[in-house]
């Protein structure tokens, strides 16, 4: 199962709609911003079809939660266009004049954190917080006992 199932929700479509605009908007006035989502449009249905159970249908929950997504992914992008603008020309794809490549793509926020933790507290950090968040989740699931409600 996938986000394909969700995509019909009246929901994900309302918040979907009300995004595009958005998005750009947030485009244009964040300070320090350099990316345009004019490609990643298409996709922001299955992305908002994974958050809004999480927002329990609630549109106007949706909607913020998603602004703070879209922000997240523009500085993302932003930051990551060189990085992404060089594996292009490492594939030696033709950018021709367009300058930097990059994408504001549902699945960016993982690999960028990776990339940041990495490069913030190195090997060691990442398998420490590796370990605690293993710790955690067997924890959750094995030692505590949920309430059955």
């Amino acid at each position: 199962m996938d986000a394909a199932l969700t995509v019909g929700h009246p929901t994900v479509m309302t918040t979907t709609l009300i995004m595009v605009p958005v998005s750009l908007l947030l485009a244009i006035i964040l300070p320090g911003n350099k990316t345009l989502p004019f490609g990643d449009l298409a996709f922001y249905a299955f992305a908002i079809a994974l958050m809004v159970p999480f927002f329990k249908g609630n549109i106007v929950r949706s909607i913020l939660g998603c602004s703070l997504y879209m922000v997240t992914m523009l500085y993302l992008s932003t930051w990551l266009a060189p990085v992404i603008t060089n594996v292009f020309k490492l594939a030696e794809y033709n950018v021709g004049t367009v300058g930097l490549v990059t994408s504001v793509n549902c699945g960016l926020w993982p690999v960028a954190l990776f990339t940041i933790l990495l490069q913030s507290i190195g090997w060691i950090g990442l398998v420490i917080i590796g370990v605690i968040v293993l710790g955690l989740l067997i924890y959750v699931n094995k030692i505590k006992k949920p309430a059955v409600q």
